[in-house]
């Protein structure tokens, strides 16, 4: 038994990288993936990788009808991680191979070479090649990123997004840079939607929002919207934080009531309410399918109202001016659904 336990400590170390490889039934095995890694990456530089005492751990588990992945790369007390979904076990690990080697060598390849040295016929690792008196001064080895060096961000289908259908609940504002915009003052309200990305056409969401009352000395006003958002781009920021700039359109009910005084008698008008955002959404994923996220934007009404004591021939004073510009903001919390 003795003698086993030292065999696999010595075939562990003629490992190319220090690696901890987990993944399910069906998916490629830990070979296959250090055969990736190696035939992206410089050989010179992988073969100094062990000197840098960093250690590589890939996770890779099933996750409905896609697989998740997660790549560690802990260098003493500090863990870089990078997490990313594809369709398939085959696409994820491949996914984390490229990360990986790119860690190692930021000038990796995209894709593996056509055979690696990694193994051998037999299935033993085959030891990486030593460097050269040359390569030993080359620039590539001078410079040792540091521990914390971040993993680099790679979208596993190049420009495009995976299918998703996000859901979730906002608290939102919607007012003007003076007063408010659909009603006095800034209102304030909730808000449940519905976010469905698709591959290639962008992603659209549906927002159905209530807004608090609000009122001043003459009159109480209620708001409830609806909004279509589209948002036909996206931009990865870090790992886990993306910024989308979306178009949005309003549509809704104004509700207001003059408050009933000595000389005026209380009364209800309704007008509706249109208008169109320019958003920017920025959404951190705090749990693999679970996001928070914050919006802001301008908004441009298109109903502009004017809110009036009296009668058009006799008036008593004006209530509320929707304003040219206004503002939304909100934040949010959500789930993927699929």
């Amino acid at each position: 038994m003795t003698a086993l336990a030292l065999a696999n400590l010595a075939r562990a170390d003629e490992e190319p990288i220090d690696l901890s490889y987990r993944a399910y039934e069906g998916c490629p095995s830990e070979r296959q993936f250090l055969e990736q890694v190696v035939g992206r990456a410089a050989k010179t530089l992988v073969a100094s990788e062990r000197a840098r005492g960093r250690k590589f751990v890939v996770t890779v588990a099933p996750q409905r009808k896609e697989a998740i992945g997660k790549l560690e790369i802990v260098a003493g007390e500090t863990t870089a991680s990078r997490e990313v979904t594809g369709a398939n076990c085959t696409e994820v690990v491949s996914a984390l191979a490229l990360f990986t080697a790119l860690a190692i060598d930021p000038n990796a390849s995209m894709e593996p070479a056509p055979s690696s040295p990694a193994h051998d016929e037999t299935g033993d690792a085959a030891a990486p090649p030593a460097p050269s008196a040359s390569s030993s001064a080359s620039p590539l080895l001078a410079k040792a990123p540091t521990s914390d060096e971040a993993i680099p961000e790679i979208r596993i289908d190049g420009t495009k997004r995976n299918r998703q259908l996000l859901a979730g609940a906002h608290a939102l504002g919607l007012g003007a840079f003076d007063g408010g915009s659909a009603t006095p003052s800034a209102a304030w309200g909730g808000a449940v939607f519905a976010q469905w990305i698709t591959a290639g056409f962008g992603a659209y969401r549906l927002n159905g929002a209530y807004f608090v009352k609000s009122e001043n000395d003459q009159a109480t006003f209620r708001l409830f919207t609806g909004r279509l958002d589209a948002c036909p781009l996206d931009f990865s920021l870090r790992p886990s934080i993306v910024l989308e700039p979306c178009l949005a359109f309003e549509l809704g009910r104004v509700e207001a009531t003059a408050k009933r005084t000595a000389t005026i008698a209380s009364s209800t008008q309704r007008r509706w309410w249109v208008a169109g955002d320019v958003l920017g959404r920025l959404r951190y994923g705090l749990l693999p399918g679970v996001f928070a996220e914050l919006e802001g934007g301008l908004s441009v009404p298109f109903t502009r109202h004017v809110f009036i004591l009296g009668t058009e021939t006799d008036v008593r004073g004006q209530v509320h001016r929707v304003p040219v510009l206004g503002w939304v903001v909100g934040l949010g919390l959500g789930a993927r659904i699929l």
